[in-house]
């Protein structure tokens, strides 16, 4: 089970700015890499995730969580996945605490949208894996 993970843990007065959740059937998680392996980790893992030597994404469990927890970042944005932004700018780690990090193209588009601080938490239950990402802007000084 994912723990919560803050990218900006002193930010805690603020304006909710996107919410996002997302449920990933376990099940349809290892339909997906039975049908397109090694090929699909590539479109959807950040290349840290691909180097992570537990295996991340590569079990069903696992890979349904990184699936929740990138779609429910997109969710948050408003976005999904379109445009400049794609799945591998979105890093998870789920080692102890859970880690959700935007690089590159949907760091700026966080920034862009005056994002300073991201909640994110991810679980499990039964035969399902979610998550839930909360982006905001600190109010301090205003």
């Amino acid at each position: 089970m994912c723990l919560e993970a803050f990218f900006d843990p002193a930010a805690v007065n603020g304006t909710v700015l996107g919410v996002g959740f997302d449920l990933v059937h376990v099940e349809r998680a290892a339909r997906l890499l039975e049908v397109h392996g090694e090929a699909l980790l590539g479109r959807i893992l950040h290349p840290n995730e691909l180097g992570a030597g537990d295996g991340l994404g590569r079990s069903p469990d696992s890979f349904a969580t990184v699936l929740a927890a990138k779609e429910a970042f997109f969710k948050a944005l408003g976005d999904g996945v379109t445009g400049p932004l794609d799945w591998p700018q979105v890093e998870v780690s789920v080692n102890g605490a859970a880690l959700l990090t935007p690089r590159g193209p949907a760091l700026n588009a966080i920034r862009e949208r005056g994002v300073t601080g991201i909640r994110f938490t991810c679980g499990e239950a039964a035969d399902v894996r979610f998550a839930v990402t909360i982006l905001w802007r600190n109010n301090h000084g205003r």
